[in-house]
């Protein structure tokens, strides 16, 4: 385990106000911030699937920004999402939060971030290759996994259709400079590529809504790297 990161988790820690427990369950780390009760509860895997000190970490970010700039940087509170919208809505806002949160950890942590963005785009480069059509959530985590490697690594992959629009739309959102507005951008600008339905904040919930279209449904294609 990497001393630095360890070092990070205590020290984000310190850094709360709310109270974080953690408990075992799953086999995946994810936080529940209840904005409410001002508490943290991060999921932890079990221990033999090896967790990695970075994803903890990576969830104390959300809870950091949570505290620090709103709550939607954390767990999505929705006010009139009907179950078919948030199927729709949840693999987009995952990914526009965890765009903020991965910016920050590019900031107390450049080299390790580094290193997961890379794995991470190696493994969506290979996916996308033996399955050019995915799932809401495949998509617009490639599209982010892209978006990071090209920013922060100088990768460069030829993408097609609506998979280099949301590259496109992650880039065209900067963000080491995390506001509730900015993530309101970039989950609008993201539900664009496909999607009628729209969000705006209204007391600290994402209010849902539609402009006009068709839902579509996510189509992704990758191609070689240049050269």
């Amino acid at each position: 385990m990497s001393k630095k990161i360890l070092k990070l988790i205590k020290k984000t820690r310190s850094q709360l106000a709310w109270p974080v427990s953690e408990q075992i369950q799953g086999n995946v780390c994810m936080i529940t911030s209840d904005h409410q009760a001002h508490t943290h509860l991060i999921s932890l895997p079990e221990p033999n699937s090896s967790p990695r000190p970075i994803e903890h970490l990576h969830e104390l970010g959300h809870a950091l920004l949570c505290e620090k700039i709103h709550p939607q940087f954390s767990t999505q509170y929705f006010d009139n999402a009907t179950p078919e919208i948030l199927d729709r809505v949840r693999p987009v806002t995952q990914a526009a939060t965890d765009w903020f949160i991965d910016a920050w950890l590019m900031s107390v942590c450049p080299a390790e971030e580094r290193a997961q963005i890379e794995e991470h785009f190696s493994l969506i480069r290979r996916f996308l290759r033996e399955n050019p059509t995915g799932s809401p959530d495949m998509f617009y985590g490639a599209a982010m996994v892209i978006a990071q490697a090209q920013k922060y690594c100088g990768r460069e992959i030829s993408t097609v259709g609506k998979l280099r629009q949301a590259v496109g739309v992650f880039l065209s959102v900067d963000p080491a400079r995390p506001t509730v507005f900015a993530l309101a951008t970039l989950l609008n600008r993201l539900l664009a590529v496909f999607y009628a339905d729209r969000v705006r904040l209204e007391d600290g919930a994402w209010m849902c809504f539609e402009t006009e279209g068709e839902p579509g449904q996510p189509e992704t294609g990758v191609g070689a790297p240049p050269g």
